[in-house]
């Protein structure tokens, strides 16, 4: 897959500041808007007043070589703020995330979502009727949950068979949480659309669960 210079500079630099991710978004959004991608370039976030990425060398167009060799390894693919199906509801919001990093169907970025998510302990009616829910509401919208057990399972297993389906992960997209779900997530790549803001190989942490949820919430 192409990346502009834009689209790279921003997957690299994403990478190199994986473990502070949260600021480096809010860091772009206020210095160039989130709304516009073209102000988003190498030598823009290097001349930059405020530095974005302060005093740290930029990375080179060997690493971003090297990142984007990675995601091409494991079937994936990087929207960013410059790219021009970046979802338009995710630049609505105070600190969107940089850089999605997919697995699957790309098209569902531009349709319709509808967010299911619950609790990941539930009764067998509960959960049949979340599924039924999930199942009925897919044939007019792309379902928008994360691959917890319970509520989320149940939206998943109404969706899934019909390919409208994105699940939204609190890690990078080659590590399984909960690890049960192994064949689960790899189902979802291959019928519907995985997402994610953390680069591969970052593990699941307490705070990356709501964060998660601000991308499940802006997207539907």
């Amino acid at each position: 897959m192409e990346y502009s210079r834009e689209e790279r500079a921003i997957i690299a630099l994403s990478n190199a500041t994986s473990e502070h991710i949260g600021q480096f978004s809010r860091a772009l959004s206020s210095e160039f808007g989130c709304c516009d991608g073209q102000k988003i370039c190498l030598s823009v976030i290097e001349r930059a007043a405020k530095r974005v990425y302060k005093d740290r060398a930029l990375p080179s167009e060997a690493e971003a070589d090297k990142i984007i060799s990675r995601l091409e390894r494991e079937n994936c693919f990087a929207v960013t703020f410059a790219s021009e199906d970046y979802p338009l509801s995710l630049r609505a919001i105070p600190d969107p995330p940089p850089v999605l990093y997919a697995k699957g169907n790309r098209e569902l970025l531009k349709k319709r979502k509808f967010c299911i998510v619950g609790s990941r302990m539930m009764p067998a009616w509960a959960k049949a009727t979340g599924t039924k829910i999930a199942e009925e509401l897919c044939e007019r919208f792309v379902i928008v949950t994360g691959l917890a057990e319970g509520g989320d399972r149940a939206a998943i297993d109404g969706a899934i068979d019909s390919g409208n389906l994105i699940c939204v992960l609190p890690n990078g997209l080659d590590v399984v949480y909960p690890a049960i779900h192994t064949a689960l997530q790899k189902e979802v790549a291959k019928k519907g659309l995985l997402l994610s803001e953390y680069p591969l190989g970052v593990k699941t942490t307490k705070y990356a669960f709501p964060a998660r949820n601000r991308i499940l919430a802006a997207l539907s």
